[in-house]
């Protein structure tokens, strides 16, 4: 599962970045939210392997501890990067005309930041 995680996301940022025509704010996002799936599955899975592999079934709380925090920020970041994702499709609905005027490349660059 975890290489088909990896597998799918990385397929989807790359045909994001070669196909001229999803170079527009909304697939600028899902790239930016596969990004994170992959940090968070690659955040987890391999060190959970390790330890159902290993004798010792415990990490330390160090360890533990920086886990948690690189969850709360990539968490945390997702949350900004899907309320941005929601004011996009807001300005593309209810501004249809003026929307390539608002959703510049340098905006959304920022937004996403």
């Amino acid at each position: 599962m975890y290489l088909i995680i990896l597998l799918g996301n990385s397929i989807l940022i790359i045909i994001r970045i070669l196909d001229s025509r999803l170079h527009t704010p909304m697939y600028f996002f899902l790239g930016n939210l596969s990004f994170l799936d992959i940090c968070y599955t690659s955040l987890s899975i391999p060190p959970m392997l390790i330890i159902f592999m290993s004798e010792r079934k415990s990490i330390s709380f160090t360890v533990c501890a920086l886990l948690m925090v690189v969850f709360l920020g990539l968490g945390s970041t997702e949350c900004v990067l899907l309320a941005v994702m929601a004011f996009d499709r807001y300005v593309a609905i209810c501004n249809p005309l003026r929307y390539s005027i608002i959703m510049k490349r340098v905006l959304y660059v920022q937004m996403a930041a």
